[in-house]
């Protein structure tokens, strides 16, 4: 952070790469309110990607775009302080929505294992949208979990809060999961949608000179070493953004020369907001609230192809989100519904538990049958035996044979008489 002090004027302002200040401002800034209050910190301006406005929106035209209402949160609290930091305000920004319905859920394994089956099985009572706000390594093992449970088929979207690529150690993330479970792990990521920050802002020619003199300063200066594959920090070149950004603002100033803007730095901070700066490192807008604007992008994980591809885009301008490829989506029905799988009072039909027919008509049948042969044994005793004789024909005789004639013939003919 640069803080530019000149005495007697009421002249200080605060420049910053990074999105809150730390230690004892940080404090300052929860109890006076978020540092977009420019009423309250009327000389705050930031440079860096992590923009909790800028965030906000995004999430904001997300749900707006698809007509969620009803979400569940899910924060890790283990590992950047900047996840549960943030879960919590999009929860209390979600919450002053009267027509939304939002439950926050926190994963803590420090002290003992987490019941991710018992987390799953409340979340699927109240939603299909998951806002999952964590690091990549907790994102796995949410996901194995979730796919475990068969929660992974298209029925619910996870969208995963995962600002820069180079937070993440891995965005193939089924790769970090437990032996055994990686075809799992990487099927649930077919229904995972990450918001980040767009990727390849940085990834112009003469971006890329500077960060090779980044990198070979980290190793000389610094002894520390980025790996191949691994993306530069991102603060360097926030960093180096403030400080040309301000030195661009004192230029045009000098050049004016402007006494009243030289005396105050809320006037002098006017001059950051609402504008956009091109810089080596690309164009950098300054917002109304002095946070930097980011491009930001929703992807989607290719898990065959094991590459990031960006499906949405958000204009800085307007902030309206811009479908760049069609979302593929695991069960084909997009976007997701906006209600609980079982309905919200859990009696939708797909839920109806349905009878078990040979539980049924097995002791049905049994009862019948015995009931049939009880009838039969009662009915046979109860018959008398001149019925019994009626009904039978073993002893009537043809008439042929009751006549004498015939009878004598029979004898006569026979041979042996």
């Amino acid at each position: 952070m640069y803080i530019w002090h000149s005495c007697p004027f009421d002249f200080s302002v605060a420049i910053t790469d990074r999105g809150q200040p730390q230690n004892r401002e940080q404090k300052n800034v929860s109890s006076a309110g978020n540092i977009r209050n420019r009423a309250v910190w009327p000389t705050w301006v930031t440079t860096t990607i992590l923009s909790i406005s800028t965030y906000q929106s995004t999430y904001d035209k997300l749900i707006e775009l698809y007509n969620w209402r009803n979400f569940a949160i899910v924060s890790n609290a283990n590992g950047n302080s900047f996840f549960p930091f943030f879960a919590t305000y999009i929860y209390q920004h979600l919450s002053r929505i009267s027509n939304y319905q939002i439950s926050i859920f926190s994963i803590d394994n420090t002290s003992r294992p987490v019941n991710f089956p018992n987390i799953l099985q409340n979340i699927s009572t109240l939603s299909r949208v998951v806002l999952y706000f964590g690091d990549t390594a907790s994102l796995c093992q949410f996901m194995t979990a979730a796919g475990s449970q068969n929660m992974t088929s298209g029925d619910y979207v996870y969208l995963a809060f995962l600002p820069v690529r180079f937070f993440s150690s891995d965005y193939r993330s089924w790769t970090a999961a437990k032996p055994g479970t990686e075809e799992v792990t990487k099927e649930a990521f077919k229904s995972v949608l990450i918001i980040e920050t767009d990727p390849y802002a940085s990834l112009q020619e003469n971006v890329k000179d500077l960060f090779r003199i980044w990198n070979r300063r980290s190793h000389d200066v610094y002894n520390f070493t980025y790996n191949v594959s691994e993306s530069l920090n991102p603060h360097p070149a926030s960093t180096y953004s403030a400080m040309m950004i301000m030195a661009e603002v004192l230029n045009e100033l000098h050049e004016s020369s402007n006494p009243d803007t030289w005396q105050s730095g809320t006037r002098l901070a006017r001059y950051f907001l609402n504008r956009t700066f091109s810089l080596r490192t690309g164009d950098i807008t300054i917002g109304e609230s002095g946070e930097r604007i980011p491009t930001m992008v929703v992807s989607q994980t290719d898990v065959d192809s094991e590459e990031m591809i960006i499906k949405l885009m958000q204009d800085p301008a307007t902030g309206r989100l811009v479908l760049t490829k069609p979302i593929s989506w695991p069960s084909g029905q997009w976007p997701v519904l906006n209600e609980p799988i079982c309905g919200f009072r859990g009696d939708a039909v797909a839920c109806q538990k349905q009878p078990d027919f040979s539980m049924i008509y097995g002791p049905v049948l049994g009862t019948a049958s015995c009931f049939v042969l009880v009838l039969a044994i009662v009915f046979r005793r109860r018959t008398s035996p001149t019925e019994m004789l009626e009904r039978t024909s073993w002893w009537l005789l043809e008439t042929d044979f009751m006549s004498w004639k015939t009878s004598q013939q029979t004898v006569d003919d026979d041979p042996a008489a």
